[in-house]
């Protein structure tokens, strides 16, 4: 009976020691998808997609070792370099945002002016202008970053324009 006793305890330990390990690995997830959140949020994807991709495969992989779970080194490595990716995508999104600062502005009034929604296709050709100055500047190319941003400013113009008349004449633009 005392043995039982032990070994239930002995169980009971092992189960407990097991559920907290389990939840410090997922806590620097967590952590990590905080942060990742807050990227979006800051538009990192769209500033620097390159660090921002390398980050998603590294979040990915922290993921599937969780759900596998592997052992604590191996979460804590692709954390880790998960964690790496995100911080450079970050401060790159800052060092995009200063270097194309003067064409921010077209392109946040064409946003304002619900052009993703209501003129996509305009709106994703400026986008996907704008995002081959992203990739130079990202890439330490700035000079011609700049040269790809001013190509999408007349592109957010329209799209601006486009939305604001499909806005504010709705159906009646459709008769006319």
């Amino acid at each position: 009976m005392k043995s039982t006793g032990k070994l239930i305890i002995f169980f009971l330990f092992i189960g407990t020691v097991c559920t907290n390990s389990f939840a410090l690995d997922r806590n620097a997830y967590d952590e990590l998808s905080a942060v990742i959140d807050s990227a979006i949020v800051l538009e990192t994807p769209v500033f620097a997609p390159k660090a921002w991709q390398k980050a998603q495969e590294y979040f990915k992989k922290a993921g599937q070792a969780i759900s596998q779970q592997k052992n604590q080194k191996n979460i804590d490595k692709e954390v880790s370099q998960a964690r790496e990716y995100i911080e450079n995508a970050i401060k790159s999104t800052e060092v995009g945002k200063l270097a194309l600062s003067e064409y921010l502005d077209q392109r946040k009034r064409a946003q304002t002016a619900k052009a993703p929604t209501l003129v996509t296709e305009l709106y994703i050709e400026a986008e996907t202008q704008f995002k081959k100055a992203t990739e130079k500047v990202e890439s330490g190319d700035v000079k011609n970053g700049l040269k790809e941003a001013q190509k999408a400013m007349p592109l957010f113009s329209t799209a601006e324009l486009e939305a604001v008349r499909k806005d504010i004449l709705g159906k009646a633009d459709q008769l006319i």
